[in-house]
């Protein structure tokens, strides 16, 4: 009996059809085995082999039987159903997880691109443009500290922002900003605006016009290896106030 004849009149007896090509599948590659084997064992040409191993298998009619008892339709359409609703609920349950990450995501982008150095505006001019770009490692967080802006009304506005690294139930707060080692009298303004990225800023206020070294970060913060960064703010320019 030719393969294809054989593996055709033991596929028909499986009433469960989404199973039938596996079925087929998994007794042609034992045949394939089998007639390799009597290549190499018997020296048979691969048509007297495959021949052979049609025959060594038995009655195509009792083996299909056998695989119909195997794959019958009832547990094979509550398997598949099963799978399909399973499928279902995930799709249910995650969408409402997957579009608020989608919404969080755009509002971050949003946040990143309106207050980019680009686009942000301040109550008075800019005086001195200083670009950051370094990056604290507190704990599951990261903290870039993007760029330090000095306007010509004396205050000094520090931008940053931060995401999670894995879970956290919890924020980092505002950064501490230090002039010369010391906290600054004219008092500060913090503003921050969520998502998966928080994009915010601090602003002090009534920085004279020296030179003075900022001191940005978390000193209390002790789970890292380095909590804060220093940035030298130049002096005033001359003829603004």
């Amino acid at each position: 009996m030719k393969t294809e004849i054989f593996l055709d009149r033991v596929v028909q007896h499986v009433r469960f059809r989404p199973d039938r090509g596996a079925v087929r599948r998994e007794l042609a590659g034992h045949l394939d085995d089998s007639a390799a084997a009597l290549q190499q064992a018997e020296g048979m040409d691969a048509e007297t082999a495959y021949a052979q191993a049609v025959e060594n298998m038995g009655d195509p009619d009792e083996i299909g039987r056998a695989l119909d008892r195997a794959h019958s339709p009832l547990l094979g359409w509550t398997w598949l159903v099963s799978k399909v609703l399973c499928i279902a609920v995930c799709v249910f349950l995650g969408a409402p997880l997957v579009l608020g990450n989608v919404v969080s995501l755009g509002i971050s982008a949003y946040n990143l691109a309106e207050y980019s150095r680009a686009n942000v505006e301040f109550e008075a001019p800019v005086d001195t443009w200083i670009d950051v770009g370094e990056t604290l490692k507190l704990g599951p967080h990261r903290v870039a500290i993007d760029w330090v802006a000095r306007l010509e009304n004396g205050n000094v506005c520090v931008k940053y922002h931060t995401y999670r690294v894995g879970r956290a139930a919890w924020q980092i707060g505002t950064p501490h900003v230090l002039v010369d080692g010391e906290r600054p009298d004219g008092g500060r303004s913090n503003a921050s605006y969520g998502g998966t990225i928080t994009v915010g800023w601090t602003q002090l206020k009534g920085i004279d016009a020296g030179a003075h070294m900022l001191t940005i970060g978390w000193p209390n913060w002790t789970d890292t290896e380095r909590a804060t960064i220093q940035v030298m703010l130049p002096a005033q320019k001359e003829g603004t106030v």
